[in-house]
């Protein structure tokens, strides 16, 4: 699991620690005087993550009383440690030797940080960093730990396990430019109106409303079609081109098959990657759903209108906008049923099963754990209990629309859409707002990435522009993935994917 926190205990009394995450410094530290302390590290579920990092420093001040101190920093699948202490002397640290490693583990950089490669997953390393000076003395007397890596996982359509926390943020284009349906390379390439989008951690899979899915290569930006025909709207299995969509909306991926809701024709459509073959795993088109959501195998299930899909890679979890409910999709056999809310009863209530109420459901997304739910029309992001069905409110309030950011209840969004979790982060796509948001899981701390700042008027939010932050302009970007280094947008309006890292 990704590491969250981290928390400095065996300090002597009147010294602070500061910091949430690394790098932690110890302040209030007096010159010359030795000090010992801890460094444990928490991972998603409150447990210790590391063992820790113990470690001990004479601070030394540059300056009348100027505090010093060392950080700590550790990782799934690297082991860093900082020193921000100056050695004796006024020289400068000029390089660091990890020791007290297995062999066949290197470590890299002559400078922090160190990067700690060729670990294997599930198997634990204790490590010694030492700095050196410019002439070659030990300056500090070792930061030592332990670290167990974690391999990133797919999960939910999106690579998770490696927090995506750089701020401010990049964005680019990786794909489209002008209108229509071309197959090419980059700004080559041009899309229709882009609403889903997934990764199985080297491609990128776009279903398009006008009738089709493609595909990118990350490497490269080169888009091919998978299934379906541009322009071509109907309902057919098939292979490739043979196949038809009514209006394909949200996508996900396990790997090896793609799953998309088919929102005009009211079922879940699989796609097979390899070959692009289509079949009907669940639901049945009609243009007269019935009044209440029918739970059935197959085809013999009914679904409202299934917008946002997710999958844990045995079950599908599908956000059904027309019946203000979540449904689950056994991938083996087909099998559908409610886990949460109430067909014809909107509003915006906590509880259990049938207890909850949503209003205008779009994104999904899973950890393997929980579900993430863009409750769009109620401008809320909900978090929902696999096991139980249990949902709780962790941002935004009720039909309160707005774009500030803030903590839980305070922060506002407009028409909150795509959402995806890389484990420690929740990244929101917010259509009407033209923008992206981030929410730390533990804290429920929101943050505007990119695009629209807070308090723009809606009819200015739109545009295209690549840049930095708040200078990035969007188009209604509806859905988002990640593949454990950057997100992708979809960017409906504008017909592109764009890259943010």
């Amino acid at each position: 699991m990704p590491i969250l926190a981290y928390t400095v205990t065996s300090n002597p009394g009147g010294l602070s620690a500061t910091g949430a995450a690394s790098p932690i410094t110890v302040t209030g530290l007096t010159n010359g005087t030795p000090y010992t302390f801890t460094v444990t590290a928490t991972n998603v579920a409150g447990t210790s993550a590391p063992s820790a990092a113990s470690n001990s420093v004479t601070p030394v001040a540059t300056a009348p009383g100027a505090p010093t101190g060392v950080t700590a920093t550790f990782g799934d699948r690297l082991a860093v440690v900082s020193f921000v202490a100056p050695p004796s002397g006024g020289s400068t640290i000029t390089g660091y030797t990890v020791t007290s490693i297995p062999g066949g583990i290197t470590a890299t950089g002559t400078t922090s940080p160190i990067t700690v490669t060729g670990l294997t997953n599930g198997t634990a390393y204790t490590f010694t960093v030492t700095a050196t000076n410019a002439i070659g003395t030990s300056v500090v007397s070792a930061a030592s730990g332990s670290v167990t890596p974690v391999t990133p996982r797919l999960m939910g359509g999106a690579v998770q396990g490696i927090p995506l926390s750089k701020a401010p943020v990049t964005v680019s284009t990786l794909a489209g430019s002008t209108w229509g349906s071309i197959d090419g390379t980059g700004t080559a390439a041009s899309f229709g109106q882009v609403f889903g989008i997934t990764t199985d951690g080297a491609n990128l899979y776009v279903t398009e409303i006008n009738g089709t899915v493609r595909k990118t290569v990350i490497a490269t930006g080169v888009v091919t079609t998978l299934a379906g025909t541009f322009n071509l709207n109907g309902y057919a299995d098939g292979t490739g081109p043979a196949a038809q969509f009514g209006r394909p909306a949200g996508i996900t991926t396990d790997g090896t098959n793609l799953y998309m809701t088919d929102s005009k024709n009211l079922n879940v459509r699989k796609i097979v990657i390899a070959t692009g073959e289509v079949t009907t795993l669940a639901g049945q088109t009609t243009d007269y759903p019935p009044p209440t959501p029918i739970d059935g195998i197959g085809t013999a299930a009914r679904f409202g209108k299934p917008q946002g899909i997710t999958t844990d890679g045995t079950n599908l979890y599908v956000a059904d906008f027309g019946y203000s409910s979540i449904r689950k999709i056994v991938i083996a056999t087909g099998e559908v049923t409610t886990l949460a809310g109430t067909a014809g009863t909107v509003g915006s209530a906590d509880g259990i099963g049938a207890a909850v109420r949503f209003n205008g459901l779009e994104g999904i997304t899973t950890d393997g754990t929980y579900l993430y739910v863009a409750d769009t029309y109620n401008c809320t992001i909900r978090k929902v209990v696999i096991a139980t069905g249990e949902v709780t409110t962790l941002a935004g309030a009720p039909l309160a629309t707005g774009g500030t950011d803030g903590i839980g209840t305070a922060a506002r969004f407009q028409e909150p859409m795509g959402i995806i979790t890389d484990g420690a982060y929740l990244y929101i796509a917010d259509q009407a707002a033209g923008n992206v948001r981030r929410m730390l899981l533990s804290t429920k701390a929101v943050t505007t990435l990119a695009g629209a700042p807070a308090g723009t008027l809606p009819g200015q939010t739109m545009g295209y522009a690549d840049g930095t932050g708040t200078a990035v302009r969007f188009n209604h970007p509806r859905c988002i993935t990640t593949d454990g280094k950057s997100l992708f947008i979809a960017d409906g309006d504008n017909g592109r994917i764009r890259k943010m890292q």
